[in-house]
């Protein structure tokens, strides 16, 4: 298993384009609880994850993104992946940061 879950999860769900059937949390709050497949309560994965997608790659960009996956596959702690994608995107991994408007 490749972690964090909530990324790869939720570039499945945003690039076979299922967003456009499903229905906007007002929040995300739950997401960043999947770096592994140890929560079960899988609804708010699917729920939230393509859409945490789908905000990166409309205010960040592809080539980001590409640069987290890249280093998502290497990395072996959540902590290391969080301060890898503070490094790349400027902004804590905290739902907070996710809630902003899509620019």
């Amino acid at each position: 298993e490749i972690n964090p879950v909530w990324l790869w999860e939720g570039l499945a769900i945003y690039f076979s384009k299922q967003l456009d059937s499903k229905k906007k949390p007002v929040h995300l709050n739950g997401f960043l609880r999947f770096y592994s497949r140890d929560n079960k309560d899988i609804s708010v994965l699917y729920g939230e994850s393509g859409f945490a997608v789908e905000f990166l790659m409309k205010n960040y960009g592809k080539k980001k993104l590409l640069k987290l996956l890249k280093y998502s596959v290497e990395v072996d702690s959540e902590d290391k992946f969080a301060k890898k994608f503070k490094e790349i995107y400027d902004f804590e991994l905290k739902y907070n940061n996710f809630n902003r408007p899509i620019k």
